[in-house]
């Protein structure tokens, strides 16, 4: 079964004043390690995500914005 394209893919744009720290797999990023130390969260709303794949369900790169931290980071959750 084909997967469908993704009508959000390339389309993200970083908002003015946000960091973008990459890739992120661990808190080995110091930026990354505050914001969880923090406790800043979905549920809260401090943070949102963004489905940047190619294919719709794939979840090849996700992008977490922190509104707190101002980070943007992306995360290969793909099996």
């Amino acid at each position: 079964m084909k997967c469908p394209p993704n009508p959000n893919y390339n389309k993200f744009v970083k908002p003015d004043g946000y960091k973008d720290i990459g890739w992120q797999v661990n808190l080995d990023n110091l930026d990354k390690k505050k914001c969880y130390e923090s406790g800043h969260n979905m549920k809260d709303g401090q943070i949102t995500e963004f489905d940047n794949s190619l294919f719709l369900w794939r979840c090849t790169d996700v992008i977490r914005l922190c509104s707190v931290c101002k980070i943007v980071d992306h995360t290969d959750m793909s099996d």
